[in-house]
């Protein structure tokens, strides 16, 4: 959650900061406003209400452009993450097949610094979307998602997807890729752990 966050924070300080937000362009138009109601008839008065209005629009327009521009970085870093997930998951499922070919039946090897090394990568793993693990027969790892999704089953690492959403296609979501039904939709409510849950 530190990601959302860092986020919110962002917003929060643009909307908050009295000196150049729009929270500060609003209480100068309003001011303005109400020293012209004063005031009707001062030509002063009416041109700095039309100044404060002008300003008030750029205020409006430059944090429309900054929350687009969030809103662009938070679906680069979805699509960075999917990314790092599915890399994670097909060298977890390499690792998967080494052990296995390494610890079966008349092997007897014991791959330490592959055990290690897949332990480390499903640590990664989970600071991004939290798995479960559970270890199945041959000393291999099953990898499903919070949301029931499996990623890796043995030596298959199944893929995610960073796709338009289908609610508001300017913004990325994430979707499992299914080779008989294409991309599934996540609904983003059971993607709520790891740094992709604060997305």
């Amino acid at each position: 959650m530190t990601t959302r966050y860092e986020q919110m924070s962002k917003i929060d300080n643009l909307l908050a900061d009295k000196s150049s937000s729009l929270s500060g362009s609003l209480q100068s138009f309003f001011t303005s406003l109400q020293t012209l109601v004063s005031n009707a008839e001062d030509p002063a008065a009416r041109q700095a209400l039309i100044g404060k209005a002008e300003g008030l629009v750029n205020q409006f327009k430059t944090t429309d452009q900054y929350l687009r521009d969030q809103d662009k970085q938070v679906n680069i870093a979805i699509g960075s993450s999917v990314a790092q997930i599915n890399n994670y998951a097909k060298q977890i499922a390499n690792l998967n097949d080494q052990i296995s070919r390494m610890t079966g039946v008349g092997a007897g090897a014991s791959p330490n610094d592959l055990l290690d090394q897949r332990d480390q990568l499903v640590s990664e793993l989970n600071k991004i979307v939290g798995v479960e693990v559970s270890v199945q027969d041959g000393g291999t790892y099953n990898l499903t998602m919070a949301n029931g999704y499996t990623l890796v089953q043995g030596s298959t690492a199944r893929q995610l997807a960073a796709v338009p959403s289908s609610a508001d296609p300017t913004r990325t979501t994430v979707a499992y890729v299914d080779e008989a039904a294409g991309n599934i939709e996540i609904p983003e409510k059971l993607l709520n752990t790891g740094s992709l849950g604060g997305y």
